[in-house]
């Protein structure tokens, strides 16, 4: 454990009450396998229905490709989460944070495929301000629920954004 991942997990631990949990609790779930599958899996079906195959083959692969990778580091790594979680759900090992990797994958894939459509500069910012935004929210909402240490979040964010990339390049 890093020094920093312990510091970081009783700044959080000092600054939760119920109100901001509650909150918390909510956007965590927006990125959970249980929302971003399900959204990703409607996302690569629209793709086809457009007749965007290989739009909708880059999307599935790469989505498929970066949660498959995410699981086997968890195994290969097999670092315990925090003790003093706020959710017992989990029974995943830490490292690294699929939230974080995936839902930043998720809507960065989203504003890649869609944020230049959007004619109305005003849409057009709102819709990427809010796909950064619940990266944002989602990747902290780990920490704040102390689910994950600094580093996991840290790790996910880094990998979701190398599979972005790889996503944008080869969209071109």
């Amino acid at each position: 454990m890093l020094n920093v991942d312990l510091w970081f997990n009783q700044l959080m631990h000092g600054i939760q009450n119920q109100t901001l949990t509650n909150f918390f609790l909510f956007i965590t779930n927006i990125g959970s396998a249980w929302v971003i599958v399900p959204l990703s899996i409607a996302l690569v079906l629209y793709l086809f229905y457009k007749d965007e195959r290989s739009k909708a083959i880059l999307t599935g692969t790469t989505i498929f490709l970066a949660a498959t990778l995410c699981e086997l580091l968890k195994i290969m790594v097999g670092r315990s989460r925090p003790s003093n979680a706020l959710t017992s759900e989990i029974i995943t090992q830490s490292f690294p944070s699929w939230h974080a990797m995936m839902s930043l994958l998720f809507f960065l894939i989203l504003i890649f495929l869609y944020k230049d459509e959007i004619r109305n500069k005003l849409k057009r910012n709102t819709f990427t301000s809010a796909c950064i935004a619940l990266i944002i929210l989602i990747s902290f909402s780990r920490l704040y629920l102390n689910v994950h240490w600094l580093t996991d979040v840290i790790a996910g964010l880094i990998l979701g954004t190398i599979f972005a990339l790889i996503f944008r390049k080869l969209k071109k």
